[in-house]
């Protein structure tokens, strides 16, 4: 079973300030073919200013609505891929930026 994990992501706007993005994940200890990019997320909902933004529930229900809604993942698999997939990434490709910064 995975554990919930939930938070506030800010992310930076064009007025020099954040926009909050809440999180709610399910996270497991390994990788699955149900989670995002067969990770370890396998559940993630996206709140801002208490829209849903993105849901994702072992396979895409909500697309990603906003610009910010589009960082937040990202954030959040770097702090939840493995070090064998980030290892992946790096020899695989050069597209990969933020999972590896």
């Amino acid at each position: 079973m995975g554990n919930s994990k939930e938070g506030i992501i800010g992310i930076p706007n064009e007025n020099g300030g954040y926009t909050a993005v809440k999180y709610c994940a399910e996270v497991f200890d390994e990788d699955s073919i149900y989670g995002i990019d067969w990770g370890r997320i396998s559940k993630l909902m996206l709140r801002q200013n208490g829209k849903i933004v993105y849901s994702y529930d072992r396979e895409l229900d909500i697309s990603l609505q906003t610009t910010e809604a589009k960082t937040a993942p990202s954030i959040l698999l770097k702090e939840y891929t493995t070090l064998r997939k980030k290892i992946f990434f790096v020899s695989r490709t050069k597209i990969i930026g933020n999972l590896t910064e």
